[in-house]
C-alpha cells in the first residue's frame, strides 16, 4: 500500500477539487453564508463520505459492481435529488441581510445524508476502492489509508470552493446578478453529474 500513497494522493486531490455537487453547493453556500457558517455543512460532507468510503471499503463496492440494477436505481435517485438541489440553488434569489432563519446553510445532518444521493462521491468512492485496494491484503488498514488520504486532500479543496463563493458574496446582493450567478452554479451542478450518468 505504500507505494501506492503518491498515486492515491493524487487521485484524491484530483477528484476532490474538481466541480461536482458537493463543491458546487459549499460555493453558494460560501456566497449567502460565509465560511463560518458553512463549516457545519462541511463537516458533515466529509462525514457522509467517509461513512460511504468505509462501506465501499468492507465490501458495497463489489455489491454494486455486480448489480447492475442497485447501480440503475442509485443513478436514478442521485439525479433527481441533484436536479431539485439545482432547482433551489436557481430559485434562491439575492442575498438578503433580513431573510435572518428562514434562509439557512445545510445542517450537518443533511450534507451527511447527502451523500448518499450524490453521484459524484459514489463514483469517487466506487473508483478509489476498485483502484487501490489491493487483494490478499488487510482490507480495513487499507480502507482506513484511503478514507484519510482523502480526508487530508478533500477538505482543503472543499474550503478553498467555499472561500472563492465567500469572494462572490457582492454578486449576489444584486437582484439582476444573483438571478445569473444562481441560474449559472444550478446549471453548473447538473453538469457535474452528465459524466457520472453517462
Amino acid at each position: 500500500m505504500i507505494e501506492q500513497l503518491l498515486p492515491l494522493a493524487g487521485f484524491a486531490f484530483a477528484s476532490s477539487v474538481t466541480p461536482g455537487p458537493n463543491n458546487i453547493m459549499v460555493m453558494a453556500s460560501g456566497a449567502h453564508f460565509g465560511v463560518a457558517r458553512t463549516l457545519p455543512h462541511i463537516a458533515g460532507i466529509w462525514f457522509g463520505f467517509s461513512s460511504m468510503m468505509v462501506l465501499a471499503g468492507l465490501g458495497f463496492a463489489q455489491l454494486v459492481n455486480d448489480n447492475p440494477g442497485v447501480h440503475m436505481v442509485m443513478k436514478a435517485v442521485a439525479v433527481a435529488f441533484v436536479v431539485f438541489i439545482a432547482w433551489k440553488i436557481a430559485r434562491a434569489g439575492p442575498i438578503d441581510a433580513k431573510a435572518g432563519d428562514t434562509v439557512r446553510p445545510m445542517k450537518p445532518h443533511e450534507a451527511a445524508l447527502f451523500q448518499a444521493v450524490n453521484p459524484k462521491a459514489w463514483s469517487m468512492a466506487l473508483a478509489a476502492m476498485s483502484l487501490f485496494l489491493v487483494a490478499d491484503a488487510d482490507s480495513v488498514s487499507q480502507t482506513v489509508t484511503i478514507v484519510v488520504m482523502f480526508s487530508l486532500c478533500g477538505l482543503p479543496c472543499t474550503l478553498l470552493w467555499c472561500a472563492m463563493g465567500r469572494m462572490m458574496a457582492g454578486i449576489f446582493r444584486s437582484p439582476e446578478k444573483a438571478a445569473i450567478a444562481n441560474g449559472a452554479m444550478a446549471l453548473l451542478l447538473i453538469v457535474t453529474v452528465i459524466p457520472m450518468i453517462v
